[in-house]
């Protein structure tokens, strides 16, 4: 089933196609859009996802052979710190008659 990302708000127009899978953390990308300047706590985010794993995977959208990564960032930066190799990951898709960028 797809779901609508942020239903409700009529300007929003990307769509989750639903399904996780696991992507190399090598192919993800840090997303141009990332409102965070500075990340911080993040070796107390890291201390968690030891300890309690990855409770909510990161959002990307296809970018090439990358993955553009669009919310999640500090999620990211922390499995990066603990040698992760792969992560859990939802992909975003472009609404019809979109282009994705």
């Amino acid at each position: 089933m797809t779901q609508v990302a942020g239903a409700g708000r009529e300007n929003h127009k990307t769509r989750m196609d639903g399904a996780s899978s696991v992507l190399p953390v090598s192919a993800v990308v840090d997303g141009r859009r990332n409102p965070r300047q500075r990340l911080q706590g993040i070796e107390e985010l890291a201390a968690s996802l030891q300890t309690y794993g990855l409770l909510q995977p990161i959002v990307v959208r296809r970018k090439g052979r990358k993955f553009e990564l669009v919310a999640g960032h500090r999620r990211l930066e922390a499995a990066r710190s603990l040698g992760w190799e792969t992560i859990d990951a939802r992909r975003e898709l472009a609404a019809r008659g979109s282009v994705a960028t």
